[in-house]
């Protein structure tokens, strides 16, 4: 094989490698619009039923302020991807699962505790409430996969400075969770 068939090999290889790639990142981006509009109708159907505010317990709060803190850590460990140091990233990744498992208790203790109070609310409709809170956790569940999917690929070397997509993906999936949850939290104590 000739050297300039080798060099155009490789060039359509490239800019395949790069369609695929721009092709992932709309479908990811797609898939979070439509998941965010999901979750706003989901709101909207949940505020409809039940105009009045209704009570927010603390695990909620709580879960806002670890999110906040998610958002920090992938954020480091996005920062640690570009300069390659790869066992730090490992570490906050290991930290995001932590705080990921700690949300899902917080979220579990504020719906126990949420649930007690509006059963004391006379004509409350329950059922666009739990099917938010189910949606929501089915999102917590995609972000956690996520996490242990980086993980993964972090052990194989699949993610460097050069190849950070899926560290980037992390932090917009933790961005929304934590937006999701905080207009919840605000819309409903209003």
């Amino acid at each position: 094989m000739s050297q300039v068939n080798l060099r155009k090999q490789i060039q359509v290889r490239l800019e395949e490698k790069r369609k695929l790639s721009s092709a992932r990142k709309s479908y990811f981006l797609l898939l979070l619009i439509a998941n965010g509009l999901i979750m706003l109708t989901l709101l909207s159907v949940m505020f409809l039923y039940n105009p009045q505010s209704i009570f927010i317990p603390v695990g909620f709060m709580a879960s806002i302020a670890l999110l906040a803190l998610l958002i920090v850590v992938v954020w480091k460990a996005k920062y640690y991807v570009r300069e390659d140091d790869l066992q730090t990233v490992k570490v906050y990744i290991k930290v995001a699962l932590v705080i990921v498992v700690l949300h899902v208790l917080m979220l579990i203790f504020g719906v126990y505790k949420m649930l007690g109070e509006l059963e004391a609310i006379h004509r409350f409709n329950f059922g666009a409430l739990i099917i938010f809170l189910s949606y929501y956790a089915l999102n917590i569940l995609f972000t956690a996969g996520a996490l242990f999917s980086v993980l993964k690929k972090l052990e194989h070397y699949e993610i460097h400075s050069r190849n950070g997509v899926d560290i980037n993906r992390l932090f917009v999936l933790s961005t929304f969770l934590f937006i999701t949850l905080t207009l919840f939290v605000l819309l409903a104590g209003l």
